[in-house]
């Protein structure tokens, strides 16, 4: 089981005091201590590079594999759209039927 700390640093515990109240923060710290990496400097060339790399290693989908997926995606709005479109009428009859506006 583990116990979580859910009050901010310099807060008082309810009927205690908090031993880290008075204590600084250090330069390059997050408050309650947590130290914080500086990013990593990235410069626009090797970043080109690193992102041709990766899409060289992309499975790319085939042509059969595209058209499957793109007539479910089309299947799927059609079917969707369709039942949406039944329940607002449905809603709007049962609405309309005890004189509800809709």
């Amino acid at each position: 089981m583990a116990i979580v700390k859910t009050t901010a640093p310099g807060e008082d515990f309810p009927g205690k005091k908090n031993p880290n109240k008075d204590v600084p923060a250090k330069a390059g710290a997050r408050p309650g201590g947590v130290q914080v990496r500086p990013a990593p400097a990235v410069n626009s060339k090797t970043f080109l590079q690193d992102t041709i790399t990766e899409l060289k290693r992309v499975v790319w989908p085939s042509q059969e594999q595209r058209i499957a997926g793109t007539i479910v995606t089309i299947g799927l709005l059609i079917f969707f759209s369709l039942y949406i479109y039944g329940l607002d009428r449905l809603i709007s009859v049962v609405f309309n039927s005890l004189g509800l506006p809709t």
